[in-house]
C-alpha cells in the first residue's frame, strides 16, 4: 500500500502562477521560476489572475502590483478573502511602487511578501524559495494537526464501540492498549472502582499477564507504587506528568517518565488512565491530548461501568431464579408424590378398613354387633381417611385384613367367641390370629394386655 505523502514537500508538487502585464518580465519570470524545478503558469492581467488561479488553485502567485484592468494590491485582496484560496501564498512585485508606504499597503491587504524590482535572478529564486519553505512549514504543520485530530476521531470512535458495543469486561483492556499505541507508551495502566467502591487495576504490560500486581523481574516497576503514586492524581482530580523519575529505593528499578490523568464525570471519579515509560518523556501536548480524550470517555465508561454491573446484577437474579424454581420443581413432583401416597393410603385404609364390615353389614349381623361394627367404622374412618392429619396406622400395615378386623374387635372389648360368631369363623381361628397379632406387636412371651396395646397405639 502506498503511503500518503505530505503536501507540498517536493518543488514539483507547488505551482506558482506569475501575473505581469509586461509579456518579456513575464517570460523571463517564468523561466527563473521554472529552473528553480517548480510549476508555472501565467496570467497578464488582474481579472485573467483570477480566472487561472480559481482553474488551477496555485500554490503561490507571484504578482505584479501594477496591472492594465485592476490593481495587483485588489488582486491580492480577492484572493486573500477567498476562502478557496486558503493556503495560497502572494507575494508581489513591482518596480514602480516600490516606496515604504506602497510596500506596507502590499502587505497590510494581505500580501506575504513584496520583491522591489530590478532584482536579480538570484535574489528572485532565493526569496521564492524562503517563501516556499515558510508555506511547506505551514502546510507541515497543518497537516500534523489535521492528521491528530484524524487518528483522535479514529480514537474517540474506536472508545465508543469498545465501551457500548463491546461485549465483556476486555473493554477496559482493549481501550488502554489503543492510547498505549497511540501515545507510543509501551506500559500502562487503567484504575477504576467496581460497584463496590473497590480499587481495580487493569495493567498491560508486555511480557506479564493481566492483572499481575508484582514486583518480579519481569515488570519495570512496582504497580503498587504506579497506584500510589497517582493516588494524588486521583484526590485532586488533576492530570500530572513526571519526566525522569525514580522509583522507590528498595526496587532499585528506574522509571523514566509518567502520564497520570482521571477519569471524572460532573465531578465524580470512576478512573484513572497512567501512561508509562514513552520514549523522550511525556509533553504538555501529550498531557492535554490524554485529557481530551478522558473528559471525551468519561460518559460512554460510567455507561459501560453500570451496563456492566447491571448484567452482574441480572445475571444473578437469574441464577437466584433458577435456583428457585429448581426447589420449586422439587417441591411440585414431591407433592404429586404425596398425593399418589395419599391415594394409596386411602385406598389401602378403605380395603382394609372399611369395606371387610361393610361386607358384615350386608351379610346380616344382630343388633349389638352392627352397633359394634358401626363404632369400628366410624373409628377407622377417623383415623384412616384423614391423612393430611393422620395416615393408617402403623400398627396395621403388616396385619392381614382379617387380623386387622380381629384387632379392632379386641378394641372394642369383644371376646373371642364373640368375635368367632361376628366372623363367622371358629374360636381356634380368632386365637390363632390373636396370637400372629401378639408376635407381629412382638409381646408373644409378654404378660401384655392386648386390647390395652392395642388401644394405646391407636
Amino acid at each position: 500500500m502506498t503511503q500518503k505523502k505530505e503536501p507540498g514537500l517536493e518543488n514539483h508538487d507547488i505551482t506558482i502562477l506569475v501575473v505581469d502585464d509586461d509579456a518579456d518580465i513575464r517570460f523571463a519570470t517564468s523561466r527563473i521560476i521554472q529552473s528553480a524545478g517548480y510549476g508555472v503558469v501565467a496570467a497578464s492581467s488582474g481579472l485573467e489572475a483570477l480566472e487561472t488561479a480559481r482553474q488551477v488553485r496555485p500554490d503561490m502567485v507571484l504578482l505584479d502590483v501594477v496591472l492594465p484592468d485592476i490593481m495587483g494590491t485588489e488582486v491580492c485582496r480577492r484572493i486573500k478573502a477567498d476562502p478557496f484560496f486558503d493556503g495560497t501564498f502572494v507575494l508581489l512585485t513591482s518596480g514602480l511602487k516600490t516606496g515604504s508606504s506602497h510596500q506596507t499597503e502590499g502587505l497590510d491587504v494581505g500580501a506575504d511578501g513584496y520583491i522591489v524590482r530590478p532584482v536579480s535572478n538570484r535574489e528572485l529564486t532565493v526569496r521564492v524559495n524562503a517563501m516556499v519553505r515558510i508555506m511547506t512549514a505551514e502546510r507541515k504543520r497543518a497537516y500534523a494537526i489535521l492528521k491528530a485530530s484524524h487518528e483522535d476521531l479514529v480514537m474517540r470512535h474506536q472508545i465508543l464501540h469498545h465501551f457500548l458495543v463491546y461485549p465483556d469486561f476486555g473493554a477496559l483492556g482493549t481501550v488502554l492498549e489503543l492510547l498505549q499505541e497511540s501515545f507510543k507508551a509501551p506500559y500502562g495502566l487503567f484504575v477504576y472502582q467496581n460497584e463496590k467502591e473497590e480499587l481495580k487495576v487493569v495493567p498491560h504490560l508486555p511480557g506479564d499477564q493481566p492483572g499481575n500486581q508484582t514486583d518480579d523481574k519481569t515488570s519495570p516497576f512496582s504497580l503498587d507504587y504506579m497506584i500510589s503514586l497517582g493516588k494524588e492524581s486521583r484526590e485532586k482530580k488533576q492530570s500530572f506528568r513526571f519526566n525522569r523519575i525514580k522509583v522507590s529505593a528498595d526496587t532499585g528499578k528506574d522509571l523514566h517518565n509518567v502520564l497520570f490523568v482521571p477519569v471524572v464525570v460532573s465531578e465524580s471519579l470512576i478512573g484513572q488512565i497512567i501512561l508509562i515509560d514513552k520514549p523522550g518523556g511525556f509533553t504538555h501536548g501529550d498531557q492535554d491530548r490524554l485529557e481530551s480524550l478522558c473528559a471525551f470517555m468519561a460518559p460512554a465508561l460510567q455507561i459501560y461501568m453500570e451496563k456492566e454491573t447491571a448484567q452482574k446484577q441480572l445475571k444473578m437474579h437469574i441464577k437466584d431464579l433458577k435456583q428457585k424454581n429448581i426447589a420449586l420443581h422439587v417441591l411440585l413432583e414431591k407433592r404429586e408424590q404425596d398425593k399418589i401416597q395419599i391415594s394409596h393410603t386411602i385406598m389401602d385404609s378403605l380395603d382394609k378398613l372399611v369395606l371387610p364390615y361393610i361386607e358384615k353389614l350386608k351379610n346380616g349381623v344382630s343388633r349389638q354387633d352392627a352397633a359394634t361394627i358401626a363404632g369400628i367404622l366410624e373409628t377407622n374412618l377417623k383415623q384412616g381417611l384423614f391423612p393430611f392429619e393422620k395416615s393408617v396406622s402403623a400398627v396395621y400395615r403388616n396385619f392381614t385384613p382379617t387380623e386387622i378386623q380381629v384387632a379392632d374387635f379386641i378394641k372394642s372389648g369383644k371376646t373371642s367367641k364373640e368375635i368367632a360368631a361376628i366372623l363367622n369363623i371358629s374360636p381356634r381361628s380368632i386365637n390363632f390370629h390373636r396370637n400372629n397379632i401378639r408376635k407381629k406387636l412382638q409381646i408373644t412371651h409378654a404378660r401384655t394386655n392386648l386390647r390395652t396395646l392395642l388401644l394405646s397405639l391407636s
